[in-house]
């Protein structure tokens, strides 16, 4: 081999060799980078939050012991959070609590409920109190409807109703829930 060659493989080499430490080095921090932008931009202890419609009525309570929001996929997880939705149908509000929720809007379209949910509808004259046990539920507020893919308990004054996968839609005050067992007492 020539002494032109020996060089020209050497030159080679050395930036095939500079060319994998810097793609090393590059990866290395955009990884710190990425670490470092998943952090809370702000967070809240101890909150309450308020929505109203036009005419000055609550509409929504949300209460948690913190909130944290991230701005690299606009999402904010609530630590014990207690939701009360006050539906348009109804004078009586519905509660949730549970020991997480995650939602991926700014207006909380979507509240994803985790670990230990408990949801309360009060009884009135014509309504029988309700009350739902699941570890995972999908709430979307404004439109005053549940579901999950998970166990579900409903357990009323007179029923009790065990089964996989519900959903159901408050403005009716129809639950359905699938793969189902239970007791009804009229």
């Amino acid at each position: 081999m020539s002494r032109t060659g020996i060089l020209l493989l050497s030159f080679l080499v050395v930036v095939a060799i500079a060319t994998s430490w810097l793609k090393t080095k590059t990866t290395d921090n955009l990884n710190q980078l990425e670490e470092k932008t998943h952090a809370a931009d702000f967070f809240m202890d101890d909150f309450h939050a308020l929505e109203f419609d036009n005419a000055g009525k609550t509409v929504l309570s949300l209460k948690g012991r913190r909130i944290e929001h991230f701005a690299v996929d606009d999402k904010s997880i609530i630590e014990d959070p207690e939701i009360i939705m006050h539906p348009e149908t109804s004078n009586k509000h519905w509660q949730v609590t549970a020991k997480q929720a995650v939602t991926e809007t700014e207006k909380m379209d979507e509240i994803i409920f985790r670990e230990n949910v408990l949801f309360l509808r009060p009884g009135s004259e014509n309504v029988e109190a309700l009350t739902l046990k699941t570890e995972h539920l999908l709430i979307q507020p404004h439109l005053e409807q549940l579901s999950t893919k998970g166990m579900v308990t409903i357990t009323g004054n007179t029923s009790s109703f065990t089964g996989q996968n519900m959903e159901a839609n408050l403005k009716l005050g129809q639950f359905q829930l699938f793969q189902a067992k239970g007791r009804y007492a009229p």
